[in-house]
């Protein structure tokens, strides 16, 4: 999990699992977009319970190692998770990207060219248009702690206007850190400017915080406090969504158990239900890691074994059935919402309709009155 390429470029694809992913040519609306701070799907609020899965990309270029592929997302969905979020690799070794400014710049352009106007070989949709890629994230963990001003990434403003020309709707996203030393506690303003974070779905992420000599009690109230922080900033300042793509618990800590890990699961999932219950920014967060059984070569300590954990298991099953009940309350409170407006019209309709008709026909009979009494007056 710890970033091995300072500003090596790693295009994240955060992929969708959802039914209509089997149909390359889907309608706009089945993309996830932003609507203010929320992401909405089809129209109602959309919250992503997820996984990170680094290794799809690179297990799946040994074709007899495809079928954990399969087994990753059966034993997710079976788990009630929606989005996956994987990397790009092959981009060139450690330290490819980083000669000097220019060809950095132009080879960055060339890989997301490259990336996002590649055709899916089982649908022949390019991964720009196809709705179940939920976001592209333009670097893995920025940081520069030398560099509290934010110009390290002023780069993204370049990048994100290039991608978007290429792309349709998916998010386009930056994340933010907090990951063993490299906790970051300056505002977001400081890190990423305002005008930047018009042209970004915010993303961001964090990893089990390490403070020495803390007890487990106090780093589950500093996550706490972190995430109040930031989810407020989200909401009421950048007007983005929030999203947790990283946290977890390491096995390899001093004095790991897994209850330690089931509790800052806990601690991550309610703080999202909480938020989205009450309108809040926060619209999902992804764990790390998902494996499946003979991945033994990957396992870094924050694996999670969906067969292996069923207590671990079960926290996430019941965070995917809560968020899942948000959203459909949500759209039920939308239809609702969409019945009584179309009622009330079609009663105003109803009663003008009636006052017309009582007009008109008024008018009838006085006109019929008028030439009754015209042709009695002639006849006479």
């Amino acid at each position: 999990m710890e970033i091995k390429k300072m500003m090596s470029f790693l295009a994240m694809l955060t992929i969708l699992l959802a039914a209509q992913s089997r149909h390359g040519h889907a309608a706009a609306n089945n993309f996830v977009v932003t609507r203010g701070f929320h992401f909405v799907l089809g129209g109602s609020p959309f919250y992503a319970n997820g996984f990170n899965a680094y290794w799809l990309m690179t297990v799946a270029s040994d074709p007899s190692q495809r079928p954990k592929i399969s087994a990753a997302f059966r034993q997710a969905t079976a788990n009630g998770l929606t989005v996956g979020r994987t990397w790009a690799f092959s981009d060139g070794g450690a330290n490819a990207l980083q000669y000097s400014p220019d060809p950095t710049t132009r080879r960055c352009s060339s890989m997301t060219d490259r990336v996002i106007t590649r055709a899916n070989t089982l649908t022949g949709t390019l991964y720009k248009d196809d709705p179940t890629i939920f976001a592209w994230e333009l670097i893995n963990e920025p940081r520069c702690s030398s560099d509290l001003s934010g110009n390290t990434v002023q780069w993204e403003p370049i990048s994100s206007p290039t991608i978007r020309s290429q792309e349709s709707i998916s998010q386009l996203c930056i994340p933010i850190q907090i990951n063993g030393k490299c906790i970051q506690f300056s505002p977001i303003p400081k890190l990423i400017s305002a005008r930047q974070f018009q042209l970004l779905a915010l993303k961001r992420r964090m990893i089990s915080p390490r403070l020495p000599s803390s007890s487990d009690q106090s780093q589950l109230q500093f996550l706490n406090n972190w995430l109040d922080s930031h989810s407020g900033d989200a909401q009421f300042i950048l007007r983005k969504p929030l999203m947790v793509t990283e946290f977890g618990k390491s096995s390899k800590d001093a004095g790991y158990s897994s209850s330690q890990r089931d509790a800052l699961f806990q601690t991550v999932y309610s703080k999202i239900y909480q938020s989205a219950k009450s309108g809040g920014a926060a619209a999902g967060c992804l764990f790390w890691q998902l494996l499946v059984d003979g991945m033994n070569s990957m396992r870094d300590g924050y694996e999670v074994v969906l067969d292996e954990t069923t207590a671990t298991a079960r926290i996430i099953s019941t965070q995917s059935r809560q968020l899942r009940y948000i959203g459909r309350l949500y759209a039920r409170e939308r239809n609702i919402a969409s019945i009584t407006c179309f009622l009330s019209i079609m009663l105003e309709m109803q009663q003008s309709d009636r006052a017309a008709r009582t007009i008109i026909l008024g008018q009838g009979t006085f006109n019929i009155e008028q030439l009754n009494l015209k042709e009695a007056s002639q006849a006479n």
